[in-house]
């Protein structure tokens, strides 16, 4: 089964824009933070227990993959993309 690679650019967000600007499309958004919300309460109705406990850092990976997860899905991530998203940020070094 041959299973393709994504290109970097294809979950960039500008690239996104472009994209759905040639189809003649609005790219749709959503918020990162609704999103983890959201998956935490499936958690918590499948009988798990997900925390996201403060002062550790695993909010912020929860929502930076959360906006990753929806870029590849083609929906861009709702608010500051360079913050929550950090594949957008500008300095590889942050990521």
């Amino acid at each position: 089964m041959f299973v393709p690679t994504i290109d970097r650019e294809d979950m960039d967000a500008s690239a996104m824009l472009r994209r759905a600007h040639e189809r003649g499309e609005q790219l749709e958004k959503y918020d990162p933070n609704q999103l983890v919300s959201e998956v935490a309460g499936l958690l918590r109705e499948r009988g798990f227990h997900p925390e996201l406990p403060a002062g550790t850092g695993r909010a912020g990976m929860a929502a930076g993959a959360a906006g990753m997860m929806l870029r590849a899905f083609g929906i861009l991530p709702a608010g500051d993309v360079t913050s929550i998203d950090r594949v957008n940020a500008p300095d590889p070094e942050s990521r």
